[in-house]
């Protein structure tokens, strides 16, 4: 780890500048932690930040290599799953070479605390070995000492004491403080050197630090817009899968496991806002607005055994007997009502309106639908059933007869769900 004290500890040559101009440029220590925590951390990192800092970057290489222009709501689970998957292992990397570095920060900070401190300490033992100089160079003067004169004129005292020394009339003290002197005057320039080594590491490195914090900001924008997407997809997953299961569990039961890790995904990213927001809930229980407009029976119709909303009910009836027509028998689930998504939502998130209406799916065990979020609870989507089973297959014969007609009737595939058609092909 950078110290100023390694670069104090390789610098022997003696001081160049006069106390008064050192007084003159030496900065603070608040001004040195302004700027080292505005630069995050600006010092060589440990061996082990060091592995940190390459794993970040090859998680961010992995995260670049994910697609970024993912189209969720007809884009495969899995690879929106890994995609999120992949930048959150960005962020979280990014996040704990931050604390890493910060810590860093903080013990240069100390650091550089400490040399201030010297620096100063210093300064003062030079003023004070001058006076004493000065004094013994009066005293000299008063006792005659040959080569007083000398000592009182205006060159270096520590020079003069030198000189005299040589001449070998110099006291053992003047030369012992002399000495002294010189000691310190190196030792001071070692410092300034350290602190101007250290400022130069520092903006050296803020425009590095900057970038750092601009793409770990991005990464974490980008984690949390996909995981917003990410969740609306998996809701409208598990919704249809709650609407599939009056007609098929086990097929139900593969569409859940489907999204099973990209709602734990989706968790972990908004988890924490999702727990705040129920916080909030409970504190302002009125706060929560409650639906207070949605379909209900006397809305639906019921088409040769599929109720439907009573606007698509022509058109839903006049495309069952156009592929009869062609050989083609279609039935199938249409209208459910959304009193039973509110009892799951009771049964697996909780009693609150705010459990009930507003909380995530992916914070409910296990991951539910909100009310609302799909068409069936609308009567505009129909599970289509060919000979009394789901649609699986694209390749079906029903399939291939609705690909060519369904749209001529105002009804769309959602294209994860073969089965799955509706007004809008969500």
């Amino acid at each position: 780890m950078f110290s100023p004290r390694n670069l104090i500890d390789q610098t022997n040559k003696p001081a160049s500048l006069s106390l008064r101009r050192w007084s003159t440029s030496r900065l603070t220590v608040g001004a040195l932690s302004i700027v080292l925590t505005a630069t995050l951390c600006t010092f060589p990192a440990s061996a082990d930040l060091q592995d940190d800092i390459e794993k970040a970057s090859a998680i961010d290489e992995s995260a670049e290599d994910q697609p970024t222009d993912l189209d969720i709501a007809t884009a495969d689970i899995t690879q929106i799953t890994e995609q999120l998957k992949a930048l959150n292992r960005q962020v979280n990397a990014s996040n704990a070479t931050k604390k890493k570095l910060s810590a860093e920060r903080e013990q240069s900070e100390g650091d550089a605390e400490d040399l201030t401190k010297e620096i100063s300490e210093t300064e003062t033992k030079i003023v004070d070995l001058e006076r004493d100089l000065a004094k013994k160079a009066v005293t000299s003067f008063q006792r005659q000492t040959p080569g007083s004169s000398v000592l009182l004129s205006d060159e270096d005292p520590s020079d003069s004491i030198r000189k005299r020394k040589l001449s070998s009339s110099a006291t053992k003290s003047e030369v012992e403080t002399a000495e002294e002197l010189r000691q310190a005057k190196a030792d001071l320039a070692a410092k300034e050197n350290a602190r101007g080594e250290l400022e130069e590491k520092l903006a050296a490195d803020a425009k590095q630090n900057e970038e750092n914090l601009a793409k770990f900001e991005s990464a974490r924008k980008a984690v949390a817009s996909l995981a917003q997407d990410a969740e609306e997809r998996a809701e409208r997953v598990l919704a249809e899968a709650d609407a599939l299961g009056q007609l098929d569990e086990a097929e139900a039961d593969v569409l859940r496991e489907g999204v099973k890790e990209l709602n734990e995904q989706v968790r972990i990213v908004l988890g924490p806002e999702a727990k705040k927001a129920e916080e909030e809930a409970k504190a302002n229980p009125s706060s929560v607005q409650v639906p207070t407009e949605r379909a209900v029976q006397g809305d639906m119709r019921q088409v040769q055994g599929i109720w439907v909303h009573k606007d698509i009910a022509d058109q839903v009836d006049a495309m069952l007997n156009a592929a009869r027509a062609d050989g083609i028998e279609l039935s199938g689930g249409g209208f459910r009502d959304p009193a039973g998504q509110i009892a799951v939502r009771k049964s697996n998130c909780g009693t609150s309106n705010y459990a009930i209406y507003q909380m995530p799916a992916s914070s409910c065990r296990p991951p539910t639908a909100r009310p609302g979020r799909s068409m069936h609870e609308q009567g505009k989507a129909i599970d289509i059933t060919y000979n009394g089973s789901i649609i699986k297959s694209r390749s079906s014969a029903a399939f291939v007869w609705l690909a060519a007609n369904a749209e001529t009737y105002g009804l769309f595939n959602l294209p994860s769900e073969p089965w799955h058609w509706s007004t809008n092909g969500r």
